[in-house]
């Protein structure tokens, strides 16, 4: 499962990883930021004057290096998301078709001005071409898979709503489900990818899951560059959702595919 809060949350249904895109969001924001000042001030020079061709250098060369860091953040979360389908011996990831679901989102209806300017320039398609030729060479393939409902749907009842938050609760009364938001999309996409549909009950998210940041990547905030701190694992997990998931959400089989 891809997005901007979670560069990828991904599960083979017994374990779970998360990559977080704190960087990524940060490089966006400044990019986009840093556009609308430089319009500003070129709407106030005069055309082909010194100041204007020094304003356009200086813009040039920001474009150029935010992205080189975005590219060299890519190219981390990519190798991360294959390293874990090596680690899991998955053969297969499959992966939420997010460009077809985005430009839908966008015809649907209009966000705020944050959330238009974390998904504009939202390199994720990028992204899987960097996934797909690294885990062509370790052997791993990629297949799109649809996500529609898939983060708003119950992987143990089938129910269906749409849920504020990180934290999936199931609004079904007979239900008791509580998960991760972006494990239970990934459950959901697996279990699409495997049975044509969501069958409830086939796939649930593990309860837990370890959390990622892409390694030695620089993080634009304005105008300086704050480096992110070493790459490593992060034991965290939430409470909620490890104290209420029923305790046959961690599967014994092994499955061959990863989303």
């Amino acid at each position: 499962d891809l997005g901007v809060i979670h560069l990828a949350a991904m599960t083979d249904g017994n374990e779970a990883e998360v990559i977080v895109g704190r960087g990524l969001r940060s490089l966006i924001q400044y990019r986009n930021r840093k556009l609308a000042e430089f319009s500003r001030l070129q709407s106030r020079l005069k055309k082909g004057s010194r100041k204007a061709r020094k304003l356009r250098v200086s813009k040039a060369k920001m474009l150029t290096r935010n992205d080189h860091q975005i590219r060299n953040l890519l190219h981390h979360a990519s190798k991360q998301m294959v390293d874990f389908c090596v680690a899991q011996g998955a053969g297969m990831l499959v992966v939420g078709d997010c460009i077809n679901m985005s430009k839908n989102a966008r015809k649907r209806r209009k966000g705020s001005s944050r959330s238009n300017q974390m998904n504009s320039n939202n390199p994720l398609g990028q992204l899987l071409e960097y996934v797909k030729y690294k885990g062509k060479q370790r052997g791993i393939k990629l297949e799109k898979e649809s996500e529609q409902y898939t983060s708003q749907t119950c992987p143990k009842c089938g129910h269906r709503h749409k849920p504020s938050g990180r934290i999936y609760q199931c609004k079904n009364p007979e239900c008791d489900f509580i998960g991760i938001r972006d494990l239970v999309g990934a459950a959901n996409i697996l279990n699409k990818s495997e049975n044509g549909l969501i069958v409830p009950s086939y796939q649930l998210p593990p309860a837990m899951a370890k959390y990622r940041r892409p390694i030695k990547t620089p993080v634009a905030r304005l105008n300086c560059v704050v480096p992110l701190t070493t790459g490593k694992l992060l034991d965290t997990t939430l409470e909620a959702a490890q104290a209420l998931l029923s305790a046959d959400s961690n599967m014994s089989s092994e499955l061959p595919h990863v989303a």
